[in-house]
Order: structure tokens, then sequence, then C-alpha cells
């Protein structure tokens, strides 16, 4: 009986049943696809973060327990500090982050200590590493999305940049720049958004960040416990905007 109702339905009001169709198909394809980039995006951004190979990451202690990365808040000083004057540290990374359109970030490195820290980039195209001033390394996925090539420029940051390499987006960072030039258009020489440590022994990662918290005014926390934030359930608004997704489909 259900079966013939919907038949019937279907051969006498084609028009209602097609906007029915719609008005369930629609919303439910949304919340997939909004739910699946949302948990897309995290995974990768957690892949990143560990894919540095660091134990503990060092920030300034109003960053708290939020994700965001975009301010240079640490003076730079802090890394050699963190390199000579806290035991068990083997290697110190200062980088500089700059949002270009949320949630894709720009990041400053200094080349060789990245190299030392996580034995550098996985090349797909050109340069391996950043040699000039003005060189800037971007993942297959933003090359592809913008059109870039190989030697060819881009401009972010009000500034031009020289595409000298595409490289494998799951390490740090899906754009990479010069540190001390990111630091200069930012107005912020000296200075970094965060600080990855790595140590002699993971296994000392509790008593790192004991004496950092101790004998300094900074936020150390295990990379693992950073990787959480990125979760998510975690970040605030996500779950909410989803919440809202979810009611307004409800309601339609």
């Amino acid at each position: 009986m259900t079966t013939k109702l919907v038949v019937e339905n279907l051969k006498h009001k084609p028009m209602r049943s097609l906007l029915s169709f719609l008005l369930i198909g629609v919303p439910v394809t949304l919340i997939l696809t909004l739910v699946g980039l949302a948990h897309g995006m995290s995974e990768s951004s957690q892949q990143r973060a560990r894919s540095v190979t660091a134990d503990i990451i060092v920030r300034s202690s109003n960053a708290g327990t939020t994700i965001n990365l975009g301010s240079a808040a640490l003076p730079e000083k802090f890394v050699t500090y963190m390199r000579t004057e806290v035991p068990h540290v083997k290697r110190a990374m200062g980088v500089i982050n700059d949002p270009i359109d949320l949630p894709l970030v720009m990041t400053g490195i200094d080349q060789d200590e990245f190299n030392k820290m996580t034995g550098g980039f996985h090349c797909l195209a050109g340069q391996r590493g950043l040699r000039g001033p003005d060189d800037i390394l971007v993942d297959e996925a933003y090359a592809r999305q913008k059109k870039l090539q190989l030697g060819g420029t881009v401009r972010l940051d009000n500034h031009p940049w020289r595409v000298v390499g595409i490289i494998d987006g799951g390490k740090l960072a899906r754009i990479v720049v010069d540190l001390k030039t990111l630091q200069y258009l930012d107005g912020a020489t000296g200075k970094v958004s965060q600080i990855y440590l790595k140590l002699d022994d993971p296994a000392n990662t509790p008593a790192v960040v004991s004496f950092i918290e101790e004998h300094t005014s900074l936020h150390a926390i295990p990379i693992e416990e950073f990787v959480g934030m990125f979760e998510v359930s975690r970040i605030q608004g996500v779950n909410e905007f989803l919440y809202v997704i979810m009611g307004i489909r409800v309601i339609v």
C-alpha cells in the first residue's frame, strides 16, 4: 500500500516530489560535506604538527589552550635560551606564522634549523628548500588551486614571492618562506610565534615542561597535547556551527 502511494505521488505530482527530494537531500549533503571537511582539515593539521618530530611546543603565556598560531609574541632570544639553558633540549626552532586566508597560514622558517630538526621537506618539484629571502615553497594543492608554476611569482602579504619549489604539504605548513623576511614584513623583527623543541629523549618531556614553566613566563605544551587541540570537538565554534546547520536542516 505504501509503495503504491509513493508511486502514485511520483506519477501525478512529480514537481512536489522533486522539491521534497531536494529539501531533504540538499541539507543532508551539506551536513555530510561540512562534517567531512572539518574532520579532513583537522586530521591534516594534526599530521603537519606531528611531522615536525618535535616533543614540545613553546608559546607565549597569553596563548592559553587556543590554536591561534598567528601572533608573533615571543622574543627570538628564547630560541637560543631553549637551546643552551634548558636541560635535555637537543634542537630548538622558532617559526613565525602569518594568516593569509584562514585557515591557511604562511609560515616563516630558518631553513637550516628546520632541516636539522625534521630532515627537510619532501620536494615534488623544484628546490627542496629556501635559498633566497624572497623564495617561497608551496604545497601541491595550493599550487594547483592558484595555478602556480616554478619560477613564477605569487603576491602574498603585499610582497612578491618567487615560487622555487612545490612540496608535500604534510610537514609543518602548506606555504613556507624565509623567517627573517616574514618577520620584517609583519613588523615582528626579532620575534616568533612559537618554538619547537626536540629532546634527547621523549621520556624527559614532563621534566622539561616543568622546567620551562618554572623558569620562564612561557607556556610549554607536549606535542601530543598540542595536536589534540586540532580535534574538531575542541575547536571553538565548529561544533556550534554544525549544530546550527543541522537545526536549519530539521526546520526545512
